[in-house]
């Protein structure tokens, strides 16, 4: 007959006998308690407390264990040995790895070192090196202002000189007889000074007077003079800034002027002279070539 006892609820639940089974029943030592040195001091580990699980009986007392003391358990129930020291059983297997848990908060931002020193200023970029070529071409028809009849522009850099040009065709009629042309130049740069500038111009005419006549050749200028000179240009940080020196009309080495108008020669002229016809308009075709160094 039990002493007391516990509702199943699947928790390990303690009978002990009466009499001798309440001194057995008050050395069992829950591990809690086993954990500390005085536990262990007192309970040896050879010592064990045998229970028996109860098999028979009423429904609320079957899976009971039953503490008997100096008897074996009844029929049918194979005794258990409960140790009474912290029994340490094999380690199971390494459960799955957890969540990450939640960022921690940012740390505060750190001091911002002390500034080093500054390097050396590099070579200028490509842009501050640039430089480029501009030439105009004007034509003067009568008294009138000469004015652009072409635009010729380079890159410079080569060392056998920069070459532009091109070809452009303008008419000149008896009422703005006679036609002049000239030509100016800039170098676009950073840098001051000046540079040269060697020109070749061919000019061919067409009369108008009656169809069918051929273009024939009018004028070949080659240098800025008659002993094959270049021409010596200013340098100029823009455009804008190099309008009033590009109108600055350079030389030409023309030789015997062959075109007919009434110009006087000389080594150098700054402008070639091209006639009207006759009683209609002449046509003029200009080649133009211009070697930057």
């Amino acid at each position: 007959m039990s002493w007391f006892h516990q509702p199943r609820t699947g928790k390990v639940r303690g009978v002990a006998a009466i009499g001798a089974g309440v001194l057995a029943a008050s050395i069992l030592v829950p591990s809690s308690a086993a954990e500390s040195p005085n536990a262990r001091a007192t309970a040896p580990q050879k010592d064990y407390v045998q229970a028996c699980p109860q098999r028979s009986g009423p429904y609320e007392s079957i899976g009971d264990l039953n503490v008997r003391v100096g008897s074996a358990c009844a029929a049918g129930e194979k005794p258990l040995k409960l140790a009474l020291w912290p029994a340490k059983g094999k380690q199971g297997p390494r459960g799955p790895q957890g969540a990450p848990g939640a960022q921690g908060p940012q740390g505060a931002p750190g001091t911002q070192g002390p500034q080093g020193p500054e390097g050396p200023q590099g070579a200028p970029g490509t842009a501050a090196n640039a430089e480029y070529g501009v030439a105009n071409i004007y034509v003067s028809r009568g008294d009138a202002r000469p004015a652009r009849y072409a635009t010729f522009s380079t890159p410079l850099g080569s060392p056998v000189g920069s070459t532009t040009g091109g070809q452009f065709r303008f008419s000149c009629s008896p009422a703005q007889d006679p036609c002049k042309i000239s030509w100016g130049a800039v170098v676009i740069s950073q840098r001051a000074g000046t540079s040269l500038v060697y020109p070749r111009i061919t000019i061919h005419k067409e009369s108008g007077a009656s169809s069918g006549l051929p273009m024939t050749f009018c004028e070949y200028a080659d240098g800025a003079n008659n002993n094959l000179g270049a021409a010596r240009v200013q340098r100029v940080p823009s455009v804008q800034a190099g309008r009033p020196a590009i109108r600055e009309p350079q030389g030409m080495g023309a030789g015997s002027l062959d075109c007919g108008a009434a110009q006087p020669s000389g080594e150098r002229i700054n402008e070639i002279w091209v006639p009207a016809g006759d009683a209609a308009t002449n046509y003029y075709d200009v080649w133009v070539t211009l070697t930057f160094t």
